[in-house]
């Protein structure tokens, strides 16, 4: 027969997950370079974190692409003040 064995769950057991290390890391972003773009791409590097697409410049915005631990694909994204 068939049966189903619950136990605690426990965040901390193993760790951060990938995810959560790499969400740790855009936190800090936010707190440490304070909206700036290229000094968030510069850290990103420093933290061999891999591009999916590099920082480009459109007429609106400066954008980049990265992949997460898991090969999802993120967005960092900054407007252009108009």
């Amino acid at each position: 027969m068939l049966g189903y064995n619950f136990s605690k769950y426990d965040p901390n057991e193993h760790g951060k997950s990938p995810f959560e290390k790499l969400l740790d890391l855009f936190l800090k972003l936010l707190i440490y370079t304070n909206g700036d773009f290229n000094e968030a791409i510069a850290t990103l590097k420093r933290n061999n974190v891999k591009f999916r697409m590099e920082p480009m410049e459109t007429p609106v915005c400066h954008m980049a692409m990265v992949f997460d631990p898991d090969g999802n694909t993120l967005c960092i994204h900054k407007r252009k003040q108009s």
